[in-house]
């Protein structure tokens, strides 16, 4: 059946609620089935990857079938990679705090670790876009993911207010949040960043 005009709009629209719900949901499910710790970061990679192609047009993608074999390919690298951003983040975060005293030296130091942990937190916002984007080795993905971040640092500023903006309408309604709080914020990063991976004159590796 085809629409028209109006009733197209809110058909187009409604499709991409309940995808972007159905996609959640498959998020929250495989994450559940790898008991949170290791199912994480392959349920979030698949995420990324289903997003994307829709983002690029390819709205005939077997939602399920996709996110599975991607979830099942990506399980061992992306938790490699999982442990290698939470061991990072940890020894970040510990540096940081660690770093207290008022000594000209320390606050240089304090300094030093603030500067860290922004390129750490910019190259987060990048890491699942560039892992969805590109097939590389784990570190190649952290170097492109900040380098990105670096370069593009408009994108990285517009996915942090995307992020607190969505946050808010999410908390304003908290109903939707295990319905769209995952594939929303996914969708919306996974747009910006391969706006930013279109402009890049090189191929990383």
């Amino acid at each position: 059946m085809e629409f028209n005009g109006l009733m197209a709009g809110f058909y187009k629209i409604s499709l991409l609620i309940s995808r972007m719900a159905y996609v959640n949901i498959l998020w929250l499910a495989f994450t559940l089935a790898g008991l949170v710790v290791f199912g994480f970061m392959p349920a979030t990679v698949a995420m990324f990857s289903v997003v994307r192609q829709w983002i690029n047009k390819n709205t005939d993608v077997e939602v399920f079938r996709f996110f599975w074999k991607t979830y099942k390919t990506e399980f061992l690298k992306s938790n490699a990679l999982g442990a290698v951003l939470l061991v990072t983040g940890t020894l970040l975060y510990m540096n940081f705090q660690l770093v207290q005293a008022s000594a000209w030296w320390m606050m240089m130091l304090r300094y030093f670790f603030l500067v860290l942990s922004t390129g750490f937190a910019v190259m987060l916002l990048f890491i699942f876009p560039a892992y969805a984007h590109f097939e590389l080795k784990i570190p190649h993905y952290i170097r492109t993911a900040l380098l990105v971040g670096l370069s593009y640092p408009h994108y990285a500023f517009a996915m942090g207010v995307g992020i607190y903006g969505m946050q808010e309408l999410l908390l304003f309604a908290p109903g939707f949040i295990p319905f769209f709080a995952a594939s929303c914020t996914g969708y919306l990063i996974m747009w910006l960043a391969d706006k930013a991976f279109k402009k890049l004159r090189y191929q990383p590796g």
